[in-house]
């Protein structure tokens, strides 16, 4: 008998502890469209070696000055990059020059706490807009359970993450058993969206947040569909394009 396959979705990070429980034994997409895993895939699409997530800035911080002291910080606290970090959290600043070959520290306040909980997991892929049709393609080649993991905001739901993994669900629901009621939920509010992508994005909480900050460009990027044909990986702490991608 072929077992069953279960596809789920965390609609947003509380407890990280519980969100690596959620995560053991199974593939996991972590989603943070505004603007976490959007800016690691433009990132690692612009040539950058590799992300290394910190959940703290006292994290990054401490790897920074004990463990790699050439690598960019990068990142963000309420939109802006903290004092003295070399990049923050908008993908449009991640140029090939900028960051090609280069290792960065990025700490952010939901996405990168949420890779971080999601270490138990068989593997975890990076997921956004920017490479929905990869990430679909990959999850329709696997076997077992998958989890799309959204990072929320401030340890509530965020409809951009949640359109995201609708839209996944869409694309691979022939391929699983059984859809959980958070994965019907989050399906139904892609198919009832009503506005073009960049406009929903815009029109949430944290894109008119970002707006306000004079973020909007990022908005209209990570509503790029398919710019990308990446899904990288996250590698004993460290994100990267592994040999299992595609390119």
């Amino acid at each position: 008998m072929v077992p069953s396959r279960r596809l789920d979705v965390l609609l947003y990070l509380d407890d990280p502890a519980s969100a690596g429980e959620q995560a053991a034994d199974r593939v996991v997409v972590a989603i943070d469209v505004l603007r976490a895993t959007s800016t690691i895939l433009v990132a690692l699409s612009q040539g950058a070696a590799a992300v290394v997530p910190a959940a703290t800035l006292q994290e990054a911080h401490h790897l920074k000055a004990t463990r790699f002291p050439d690598a960019l910080l990068c990142g963000e606290r309420h939109n802006r990059p903290p004092e003295g970090f070399d990049l923050g959290n908008s993908p449009a600043e991640y140029t090939r020059e900028r960051v090609k070959d280069k290792l960065l520290l990025l700490t952010t306040t939901n996405g990168t706490r949420l890779i971080r909980a999601l270490a138990p997991a068989r593997e975890v892929w990076i997921g956004g807009f920017l490479n929905l049709s990869a990430v679909c393609r990959q999850i329709l080649g696997l076997s077992g359970d998958v989890l799309l993991a959204c990072a929320g905001s401030h340890r509530r739901y965020a409809m951009e993450d949640g359109l995201l993994a609708g839209a996944i669900v869409e694309a691979v629901a022939g391929a699983f058993d059984q859809l959980s009621d958070s994965a019907r939920l989050v399906l139904a509010a892609w198919r009832g969206r009503g506005l073009p992508l960049p406009e929903a994005l815009a029109q949430t909480e944290h894109g008119q947040r970002l707006r306000a900050d004079g973020f909007e460009r990022d908005i209209r990027l990570a509503a790029a569909v398919d710019r990308i044909g990446l899904v990288p990986r996250l590698v004993e702490g460290r994100v990267l394009i592994s040999s299992g991608s595609p390119n």
